[in-house]
Parts: structure tokens; C-alpha cells; sequence
């Protein structure tokens, strides 16, 4: 089995061109990634007809698709699952939509691709004048990001976020706060929270969104806010 080298990485971490980044269709506020240029730079590291993407239905509410995404590179053993959604009105470009969700997520959360965006270096297209300003997005709990480490399979490297001192979620003042702000920018009802929840995590979904948050380890709660900074930074 061949292993993903520095050199390898290197390229899968070139930012990508200005013309991959687009400012997203309904968040102003936010920058969307062309999936197509992700797709170009498997090809170009990994060879063409080298991966395979696949999309597992996981709910479909009514007026929101669920989907696991997963991407293998069988020569390099990687194995890549995020999941993904989308709410657009006709079914069949739902289903692709979302699994584009979880696709561009594993290329940039495990093959690294797009991080120069993720991160906010690349700058945003601009917003026209007229458009009212965009309330500033609600700092997460501390105690969710700090020492929180990511760890993928397959051979691309592990990268771990250096471990500090964090504060018990039970000591925070409004902990529901963010959450309640974030996921209402993200357009994220309390039906597809749970579900998402409950099948990602095997929790009971039962109460308020927050009971069921309530249930997830420190590592899956991390994980989770991860999932929403990364939607509210598209």
C-alpha cells in the first residue's frame, strides 16, 4: 500500500485558485467552495479513476436530506466520512447536494484541501453595499474548541490542535446561547439536530435539543461544534 508523502500533501494543501471560491448563494456572509476544484485536485495528486465517492442516505425530513458521504483512495488505504445536507426543493439535486456537503467537508477536515478558506486567509468575495451588515457570529463555548485534537485514517498524517487548559461546560454562564444563535444561522431546526445527532451518535434523541447534546461525550460534543463552525465559515 503506497503512503501519502509531505510532497503529496504539500500539493493537496496549494490553495486553491480564486475562481474555486464563490460567496455562498443564500449566507453573504459566508464563502462556498466549488466542488469541482476539490475533485481536480484528487485527480492531480492521486491520479484519475484513483477514488471513489459515495453517498448513504441517512433521513430525509421534509424539507431536508441527510447524507454520509464517503471517499476512499484504496491505493493509499484513506478512508474519508463526513456528513452532509441540503434542502433544496427538488429531491434528486438534494441528495447531491448534500453528499457534495460531506464531500468537500472530508477534503478539507482529512486531505487538507482548501484550508487556506476554511481558516479565512483567502479573502471572501465582497459584499455588495446595499446588503444590510451581518451581525458578528456568536463565539462558541471556549471549553468546546480549546484541546481539541482531530485524528483521520488512513496514512495522511494526524494533526492534533495543542492541548490547553479548558473550561467545564457546566461552568459556563449561557453555554445554549451559541448553540441556539449558530444553528439558527445554519437553518438547522430542532427535528434535523436530532436526528443528525442520534444517528451520528447513537444518543437517545428524546427532549429538548439540548438533552440530547447533553448526552454526547466532551469528544463528541467538540466534533459537533467543529460541524457547525464549519458551516457557519462556508
Amino acid at each position: 500500500m503506497a503512503e501519502i508523502t509531505e510532497e503529496m500533501r504539500d500539493k493537496l494543501r496549494k490553495p486553491l485558485p480564486p475562481e474555486a471560491v464563490s460567496q455562498h448563494p443564500t449566507k453573504s456572509y459566508l464563502s462556498s467552495i466549488k466542488s469541482i476544484y476539490v475533485a481536480e485536485r484528487i485527480n492531480d495528486v492521486f491520479g484519475v479513476g484513483s477514488w471513489t465517492l459515495k453517498g448513504e442516505l441517512v433521513e430525509r425530513l421534509e424539507k431536508f436530506v441527510v447524507v454520509k458521504a464517503v471517499l476512499e483512495i484504496p491505493k493509499y488505504g484513506f478512508y474519508g466520512e463526513a456528513y452532509g445536507g441540503n434542502d433544496n426543493t427538488d429531491i434528486g439535486d438534494a441528495y447531491k447536494g448534500a453528499t457534495t456537503d460531506g464531500f468537500t467537508k472530508i477534503a478539507g477536515q482529512q486531505l487538507e484541501i482548501g484550508l487556506d478558506v476554511f481558516k479565512g486567509i483567502k479573502s471572501r468575495p465582497a459584499v455588495k453595499q446595499e446588503k444590510a451588515t451581518e451581525k458578528p457570529q456568536p463565539e462558541p463555548p471556549e471549553s468546546k474548541i480549546r484541546g481539541f485534537a482531530v485524528e483521520t485514517r488512513g496514512n495522511l498524517p494526524t494533526t492534533s490542535k495543542e492541548k490547553a487548559d479548558t473550561i467545564p461546560i457546566g461552568d459556563l454562564a449561557e453555554p445554549n446561547e451559541w448553540y441556539t444563535e449558530s444553528l439558527k444561522k445554519i437553518k438547522w431546526g430542532e427535528t434535523t439536530i436530532k436526528s443528525f445527532l442520534g444517528n451520528k451518535y447513537q444518543v437517545d434523541k428524546s427532549g429538548s435539543i439540548f438533552d440530547v447534546i447533553g448526552r454526547l461525550s466532551q469528544e463528541q460534543e467538540a466534533e459537533f461544534v467543529q460541524e457547525i463552525q464549519d458551516r457557519l465559515s462556508w
